[in-house]
């Protein structure tokens, strides 16, 4: 509805401006890693000349380091061509860059290696379809292994069940996200909220990204 009516300009930038603020807010976690944002943004976004220059503008006048800022994007901005331009544009700045629901569009393989991505996340539904099969853990590895062939690293999102969970830890992933590790947070709670590895986690490799 915000894109249709024309509102998602402004109601982007506002989003945009109050991540960056509250991002500096949020506490370091347990192994000293310095917190992070991701921000969703449309290709109505990207297309608009002064993306790029509005946020260097607004990361300098909030002090916040680039790569404290990821931006994440659906498969049809990626296979869009000034879309795919803008965001390595924005790559350029240290922004860092997600796919979101990778898995349920129609993005080719044969372009996973030069999309101009940090990080893919793959859908929910990919984890569910894979429950139950007795191969699953070892095909969701190998489908890890491509992506980081790829130069790229893994997000596991829709993490409900210590299943799904157990599965993502062997499948090489670099991080997971879901209920299973903590529900959706207001900014006040997610600046006291206690960044740590969940219970039965070997290392600080794998963690809940906030969002």
């Amino acid at each position: 509805m915000a894109e249709k009516s024309g509102l998602i300009l402004a109601l982007g930038d506002w989003v945009l401006a109050t991540a960056l603020h509250q991002v500096r807010s949020l506490p370091r976690d347990n192994v000293g890693m310095t917190p992070w944002v991701t921000v969703n943004v449309s290709l109505s976004q990207l297309s608009q000349p002064g993306f790029r220059a509005g946020l260097a503008g607004l990361l300098e006048a909030e002090g916040v380091p680039p790569p404290a800022l990821c931006l994440e994007v659906t498969e049809d901005v990626l296979a869009d061509a000034t879309g795919s331009s803008a965001l390595a544009g924005i790559r350029e700045l240290g922004v860092r860059v997600a796919s979101d629901d990778f898995g349920i569009g129609h993005a080719p393989l044969t372009l996973l290696r030069r999309l101009p991505l940090d990080f893919l996340k793959l859908d929910r539904g990919f984890l569910e379809d894979l429950e139950g099969d007795a191969r699953g853990a070892e095909f969701a590895g190998a489908v890890v292994g491509l992506v980081h062939a790829a130069g790229k690293q893994v997000i596991f999102e829709g993490i409900e069940t210590e299943a799904q969970y157990e599965m993502v830890l062997a499948s090489g992933a670099d991080m997971a996200q879901g209920y299973f590790l903590a529900p959706p947070l207001s900014a006040n709670a997610a600046e006291r909220f206690d960044v740590r590895p969940h219970p039965g986690v070997a290392g600080p490799s794998t963690s809940s990204l906030l969002e």
